[in-house]
């Protein structure tokens, strides 16, 4: 089998070679201006605190979920940039630490983006879109309408009942949240549904996190998450607040007012939600 070309003269690629490949790096004037530019920034990087490399672990765990989501190696070379040589050994843990700009590419790509417009994706990521625009006020005859989908559809997608959909079905609705995610809706009915369930709104998610697997710990929560809200710190309660306000007052002994304002609902809310606590024990 052929190998690829190798990178242009002039660039660090090309400077430092292949050496898993036994192909030398260049000498040349260029390449050596390339190695020393590359070597500048990296100790300057180093020197103010912002590593040139970050842990491997966290882009091979994003690699292994993007790939049993269906994502072909074609496409992820694509989105990424990133050789196919590179992407095997990040996802067979072949490398300890790796260059922050690809964690941050590989970060940065979502199931939708790497897998074909019939293919199935998790329906996670669109069910907490289609919720947060209910919790703007926003009907789901209207969500339906911008995504455009069948309302039948956004019915079931809002009551959580799916478990995978087409990926053409989740990108509609991304792009529904994209335009109607900053406008606030006018639905009396779509808001105390919203704060009924504890769905968040928008505002207090995190687009990173939206695609992102469920937590796990306490209650399905993070438990990191509950403790960054006790500390006042920023944390995306990602329509976890049912058991985050569990976790708030009987694990972190927090007011029922404390707990409903860290949560970001009613304290008429907590006092409800307490006591289906009471119940379910």
């Amino acid at each position: 089998m052929s190998s690829s070309p190798l990178p242009p003269c002039g660039t660090y690629a090309r400077a430092v070679g292949r050496p898993s490949g036994n192909v030398p790096g260049c000498h040349c004037d260029a390449c050596n201006v390339a190695r020393r530019r590359y070597n500048a920034r990296r100790y300057y990087a180093q020197a103010s605190g912002r590593s040139y490399t970050v842990p491997a672990g966290p882009v091979q765990e994003r690699l292994l979920v993007l790939f049993d989501s269906g994502a072909s190696w074609a496409r992820l070379q694509e989105v990424t940039g990133c050789s196919h040589a590179t992407l095997s050994r990040l996802r067979n843990g072949h490398y300890r630490r790796v260059h922050r700009k690809t964690a941050e590419r590989i970060a940065a790509v979502r199931i939708v983006d790497v897998v074909a417009p019939q293919q199935s994706v998790p329906a996670l990521g669109t069910i907490r879109r289609a919720r947060a625009l209910v919790a703007a006020g926003h009907t789901l005859k209207l969500i339906a309408a911008t995504a455009p989908c069948d309302p039948s559809l956004m019915r079931q997608i809002v009551t959580g009942n799916m478990v995978t959909l087409s990926r053409r079905t989740a990108d509609r609705v991304a792009a529904a949240y994209t335009a109607l995610s900053a406008v606030p809706g006018t639905s009396v009915r779509s808001l105390r549904r919203a704060e009924r369930e504890g769905w968040p709104h928008p505002s207090q998610l995190l687009d990173d996190d939206l695609d992102a697997p469920p937590a796990t710990g306490t209650q399905g929560v993070d438990p990191v998450v509950a403790l960054r809200l006790v500390q006042d710190k920023p944390a995306a309660v990602d329509g976890f607040r049912f058991d985050l306000a569990r976790i708030l007052v009987e694990e972190h002994r927090l007011t029922v007012g404390a707990a409903a304002e860290k949560v970001g609902v009613s304290e008429r809310t907590v006092l409800r939600w307490k006591k289906k606590w009471r119940a379910a024990a």
